[in-house]
């Protein structure tokens, strides 16, 4: 289960895999394999509350420290940013742009 589950991430195919991966950790609860790939799978999926968890699961049982640090920096910064769009108070406002594309194209060399 787990190795096809890897197959799945390794190809981008993140949805399937996370499937895989909630299956090996359901048959298989004491498993020290799969948490990093599936933290990935979980960030990749938008899932930032979920991927924490299964990120610090993963250090917890031997994983790569740098490569758990470096997901749980990632979901931290996709939480801060999914908090800020549910707050359109908060997200600056960029200008419309002037002219047409045709006008801006005209003024390339």
């Amino acid at each position: 289960m787990w190795a096809l589950a890897e197959q799945y991430r390794r190809m981008r195919f993140c949805v399937p895999a996370i499937t895989y991966y909630e299956w090996y950790f359901g048959l298989k609860p004491d498993a020290v394999i799969g948490f990093g790939g599936y933290a990935e799978c979980l960030l990749a999926q938008g899932r930032p509350e979920a991927a924490r968890p299964a990120a610090l699961r993963w250090l917890e049982r031997g994983g790569s420290l740098t490569s758990a640090r470096r997901i749980l920096q990632a979901s931290r910064r996709m939480s801060d940013t999914l908090n800020a769009r549910g707050r359109p108070d908060t997200l600056r406002k960029l200008p419309a742009p002037a002219g047409t594309l045709e006008e801006a194209a005209a003024g390339l060399p």
